[in-house]
């Protein structure tokens, strides 16, 4: 059985409900073979053979999880200078937002009352406004580096990742209403609620896209695009299209 037949094996087991320890330990000298252009080419496979797309985004976090932490050896052999270092950065700013949209949740549950001057509603505000306006970053995924992975037969993560984006994009919004409207035009009780909805939707999902994304997604482009050519008409594409701009300011 060749490789892919054999990852593609190895995921049905994990899926059915099998130990993803005991699969390393009984797959671990297999494993250490397999990159994560071999996971996408499996999961391929899998929507080839009928898998669901929603199916396969859900379990794609423990699928993963049996290659160990591809985003750390990602960082160690790219030069700072590289795009996807801006992208992984990018992603680890994003990271930060999200532990704090989350632990405001948390002291908004708690409240009572607020209004629009409160500390808490200027600090979802800022928050908010980050995780929404963060539109360069998506664009040039979108754009360039996916476009550039699919040219290269890659087309099944960029696919669960386009799929993530729309319910994604659906709570953005509910978020920046949310923010708009706290202490003005909203009853607090009912911001609550549809907040701690929102939070609970958004958070897990975009840590799971950038895991996806930084363990797979790249990976994978910096392992087929192997032109340096390529990879500089890419910065120069991005370059274009803008960064985050990120700041520390409430």
């Amino acid at each position: 059985m060749d490789k892919i037949g054999q990852l593609t094996q190895l995921f049905a087991r994990l899926d059915s409900g099998e130990s993803a320890d005991r699969l390393r330990q009984e797959a671990g000298h297999f494993l250490d073979t397999v990159s994560p252009k071999d996971l996408a080419l499996a999961e391929q496979f899998m929507m080839q053979g009928g898998a669901d797309l929603r199916d396969l985004r859900s379990r794609c976090f423990a699928h993963v999880s049996l290659l160990g932490d591809q985003a750390a050896k990602l960082r160690a052999r790219l030069p700072y200078s590289h795009i996807v270092r801006t992208i992984l950065a990018e992603h680890e700013m994003m990271l930060c937002f999200l532990a704090e949209l989350e632990e405001l949740n948390h002291e908004i549950q708690q409240m009572a009352y607020c209004s629009g001057a409160s500390i808490e509603i200027r600090k979802l505000n800022h928050i908010v406004s980050h995780i929404v306006n963060a539109g360069d970053h998506r664009f040039r995924e979108d754009e360039v580096i996916f476009p550039e992975l699919e040219r290269h037969g890659y087309y099944g993560p960029p696919e669960i990742i386009k799929i993530e984006q729309l319910g994604l994009d659906a709570c953005k919004r509910e978020l920046a209403e949310l923010a708009n409207a706290a202490g003005k035009k909203i009853d607090f009780s009912k911001f609550k609620i549809r907040f701690d909805s929102a939070v609970k939707y958004l958070v897990p999902s975009m840590r799971q896209q950038i895991f996806t994304e930084d363990n797979i997604l790249y990976p994978i482009a910096v392992e087929v695009i192997t032109d340096r050519g390529v990879w500089e008409r890419l910065k120069g594409m991005c370059d274009q299209i803008g960064y985050c701009g990120f700041d520390g300011k409430y």
